[in-house]
């Protein structure tokens, strides 16, 4: 893998943060990635940056205040630039659609 790869070189921006989306930005995080989440739910954001997940998920807690405000944030306006996005989208309570974007700008 090329030293362009490296986590510490790369961000990540992850839009929705609902199940899917919450669970991919801490797990990015946590192999140490620079993750910026974005949602246009205040109330999740809010919540998110006091390390609360807005599901339940075993150990996603954690991860979340593990890594916090050291390679994870979170806001409602995509303010910082990244160069890949994840999108998660719900589209019905039971069906969940995931596609990735990968940007390089």
């Amino acid at each position: 893998m090329g030293s362009y790869l490296t986590p510490n070189r790369i961000n990540i921006g992850v839009l929705g943060l609902w199940h899917l989306g919450c669970i991919y930005a801490a797990s990015f995080a946590k192999k140490g990635f620079n993750v910026r989440g974005f949602d246009q739910n205040q109330k999740i954001i809010n919540k998110l940056k006091k390390g609360i997940p807005p599901i339940f998920e075993p150990g996603l807690e954690q991860e979340l205040k593990k890594t916090l405000d050291k390679k994870l944030g979170f806001s409602s306006f995509q303010e910082t630039v990244v160069k890949r996005v994840i999108t998660c989208v719900s589209t019905l309570p039971i069906v969940t659609v995931f596609f990735m974007v990968v940007c390089f700008l």
